[in-house]
């Protein structure tokens, strides 16, 4: 009895897959297991298995910056990352027009067009992964300076109008996946090498992120 129910089994199967092209279901198969992404701003074809890191992250534009504007710098630094084995997503979050409470006032208490950094990025602390874009000049009364970037490690701040957008996002963004300033003057985690920054990431700080080949 035993043996007529698996020989009933085997001729069941046999009847149900006789129709089935397995030569086109194999191919199906392996496509879906590595599918390719087609960046269609930049021109270059991705594959997943070629990115190490994701990390997504929202953008917040302060006063007057306009993210249209910015779209090109915003695609070249997601092409810079995606080069390296990263890839990052950027979501343009909101505009906050009103930054007055974050803006230093002179000896006389009227507002100037420089932003304090330390109090914007506290104010927002809460937050996390969120890149914060402004106009304004920086100064950062943690380091008692003017910078073109911040980062507190969870969020960054960047100044659009300091001539370095791109490598400057880079940088930041640099420090949030772990890296430190480095030595290295064609890194683009290096400080003030604005004659040798290429928005790289040299061969010791892609060790660090454990993506070096």
């Amino acid at each position: 009895m035993k043996t007529l129910l698996n020989i009933a089994v085997v001729v069941f199967f046999i009847y149900i897959l006789k129709d089935v092209n397995f030569d086109k279901l194999s191919k199906d198969v392996i496509e879906q297991a590595n599918p390719i992404q087609y960046d269609s701003t930049s021109q270059i074809v991705n594959s997943p298995n070629d990115i190490k890191i994701n990390r997504s992250f929202k953008i917040i534009c302060l006063g007057d910056v306009n993210i249209d504007e910015l779209q090109d710098t915003i695609n070249e630094v997601i092409n810079i990352f995606s080069s390296q084995g990263i890839g990052v997503d950027f979501e343009y979050h909101s505009q906050i027009i009103s930054i007055n409470e974050f803006m230093i006032t002179d000896d006389y208490g009227n507002l100037t067009e420089i932003m304090d950094n330390q109090k914007l990025l506290q104010t927002y602390s809460e937050y996390t992964s969120v890149i914060f874009l402004t106009d304004k000049r920086l100064f950062d009364s943690n380091i008692r300076d003017y910078v073109r970037g911040y980062s507190t490690g969870f969020n960054i701040s960047v100044r659009v109008g300091n001539g370095f957008i791109k490598e400057t996002m880079v940088h930041e963004l640099g420090h949030i996946l772990g890296l430190k300033h480095c030595d290295d003057l064609s890194c683009v985690m290096a400080i003030n090498n604005d004659d040798y920054d290429t928005g790289l990431f040299c061969k010791k700080c892609k060790n660090t992120l454990n993506i070096y080949e």
